[in-house]
Parts: C-alpha cells; structure tokens; sequence
C-alpha cells in the first residue's frame, strides 16, 4: 500500500491496483496528467467539478466516472490544437481568395493570405500551450491554478498572437 497525498495505492497484482482518492474540503484542481491504467471513481459525497479537455462538469454522489488507460492529455491537445488550427486556416483561406479577393475586389495576394492562415495555425497552437503551461506554473508558485483562467489566459495568448501575426508579416511581406 502506498498513500501519496490524498490517495491510497493498494496493488492487487500487477494488473490491478485499487485506488482509494480523498480531498479536503474546497480542493481546487488536479493538474494534467494520465493514467497508467483503467480507473473507476465513483462518488460517495460531495460534490467533484471536473475539467477533461474542453469539457467540464458537476459529478455528484452516485456517479461512476471510468477513464481510460494511457490517456495522454497533453499529446491529445496538442494534436487537437494542430487538426483545429489548419481547419480554421483552410476556411480562412478559402474566404479571402472566393469572397474578399473576387467577389468584393479587395487586393489581397496570396502571400497575404498565407500570413493570416499560418498565423491561426500557430495561434492556436500557443492558445493550447499557455492554457496548459500557466495553470500549472501558478501551482508551482503557489496560487490557485483556477485563477489563471480565462481573462489572464486570454490576455496572453492575444499579445502573443499579435507578435506572431507581426513576425509572419515581416518575414514574408518584408515590412
């Protein structure tokens, strides 16, 4: 039996282990991370807010949460955040060579074109990462990570995207 913190470790053999979690009162969060195993969490009281990608919700007393073996969060964003950046930039691009460049005239080249899309690709990729990275450098510092939540996240991620805007367009438009 190993007790880590707020949860108890008892292997059964080496397939199976029983995990037993606790928490006091108003515990914020878990951080990312995965499991080495199938989990069953049922709950017996209280109530468990929980975060699993982009989905939240309430899990209250009588409830049986299974999670999956091996299920790497950060990998899964990542690939998550790649698939819905070049979605977002084929759209775009789309968009501003059929309806701004011919059916409203605008000049927009395609080197234009190609600044705006590579900026979502790697836009969203850096929303990924800092909505990642900063909940968990705030439990590190000691702060709670839910107050790293969305305006301090949305700030950051928007002066970041400007700079990448900004360094795509002096690189191919050489301004």
């Amino acid at each position: 039996m190993i007790v880590d913190g707020y949860r108890e470790i008892k292997e059964i053999n080496q397939d199976i282990r029983l995990i037993y979690m606790w928490h006091p009162p108003n515990y914020s969060s878990i951080l990312s991370h995965w499991h080495g195993g199938i989990e069953f969490i049922y709950i017996l009281e209280g109530t468990l807010n929980m975060v699993c990608g982009n989905l939240s919700g309430a899990v209250n007393p009588g409830d049986l949460i299974v999670v999956n073996p091996n299920h790497r969060v950060i990998w899964k964003e990542i690939r998550v955040a790649v698939v819905c950046g070049a979605t977002l930039a084929a759209a775009n691009f789309v968009k501003l060579m059929l309806v701004d460049k011919m059916i409203f005239g605008n000049p927009i080249t395609i080197t234009v074109a190609l600044v705006i899309c590579l900026t979502l690709v790697v836009t969203v990729f850096a929303a990924k990462v800092v909505g990642c990275t900063l909940p968990l450098l705030a439990k590190k510092i000691g702060f709670d990570p839910a107050v790293m939540a969305s305006p301090f996240i949305t700030t950051v991620v928007d002066a970041i995207s400007l700079m990448i805007y900004f360094n795509f367009a002096s690189l191919l438009l050489g301004i």
